[in-house]
């Protein structure tokens, strides 16, 4: 749409994830991401602290909020089912509504599994919350240091060679799996 070759979007997305590493790990960094987006984030967490999973309505509003999150995740899959559907489709009433159908089933497809994890993991985070707490600052650690590598090996053109390695030494039914999904 805009004339951007692909590459030019991995390295954005590289750059991106370095950027993300970098206010995890550096405090500095970290505590003015904080208070730049503190009030956001204590917006929604009240939000979700208050939400009932007792009722059906309570599992639409947590699901509208995980939204929020999942969407950039959400937003390749639905152009590349949209792309499927512009290709596939001709003109008329009838290809209208088969993309709308199409369409259709895709956003129930999304939310059924949304709404269901929205309920098991409220139960499952309210059972092993002090844990987690506690170890907060390692698991933190940990993402942002693979952001940084992942990131840097993807904007140095790295990542290729990572790739190509990769399938060497992997076993055939491993890459055969990767492929598949």
């Amino acid at each position: 749409l805009f004339g951007l070759e692909p590459s030019q979007f991995k390295t954005f997305g590289g750059g991106v994830m370095v950027v993300t590493g970098l206010i995890l790990l550096i405090p500095r960094f970290s505590f003015r991401a904080n208070t730049v987006f503190s009030g956001m984030i204590d917006r929604l967490n009240n939000a979700t602290a208050n939400i009932s999973t007792a009722s059906p309505w309570g599992g639409f509003l947590l699901g509208a909020v995980l939204s929020l999150v999942w969407a950039p995740c959400a937003g390749p899959m639905l152009a590349s089912a949209i792309s499927l559907l512009t290709q596939d489709s001709g003109s008329g009433a009838g290809s209208v509504w088969r993309g709308a159908v199409m369409l259709g089933v895709y956003g129930f497809g999304a939310a059924v599994p949304l709404v269901l994890l929205a309920y098991l993991t409220r139960t499952v985070f309210a059972n092993v919350r002090d844990k987690l707490l506690r170890t907060q600052k390692l698991l933190t650690t940990v993402m942002a240091v693979m952001l940084l590598v992942f990131g840097v090996l993807i904007v140095t053109g790295w990542m290729k060679f990572v790739e190509q390695y990769l399938l060497t030494v992997l076993p055939e039914s491993w890459i055969g799996f990767v492929i598949s999904i």
